[in-house]
């Protein structure tokens, strides 16, 4: 199948499972790292009163994380299996 795709496709075909993980990560990071951090100082610096960020991903009963989740995981599972097909392992990950 792969040989058959132009190369301009197969990049996006082979690389979305460490796009959608590295997307997570940078998410995650903002929301929980760089914005807190941007908020406060922000705050600081125009002399208001301090309020707590409150995290963008979290709102909605963090549904979010939940979803994306449970992309990376099965993704990992699915990817974990086709690579054991390769090597030719007979191993059953789903008993």
């Amino acid at each position: 199948m792969d040989n058959e795709m132009p190369k301009h496709e197969r990049w996006m075909h082979n690389k979305w499972r460490p796009a959608i993980g590295w997307l997570y990560f940078v998410v995650v990071l903002f929301d929980f790292v760089i914005a807190p951090v941007v908020f406060s100082a922000g705050q600081f610096f125009a002399s208001q009163g301090i309020e707590q960020w409150e995290p963008i991903t979290l709102k909605g009963g963090g549904l979010f994380h939940v979803s994306m989740l449970g992309i990376v995981g099965v993704t990992a599972y699915g990817r974990t299996k086709e690579k054991l097909k390769q090597m030719g392992k007979d191993i059953r990950l789903d008993k």
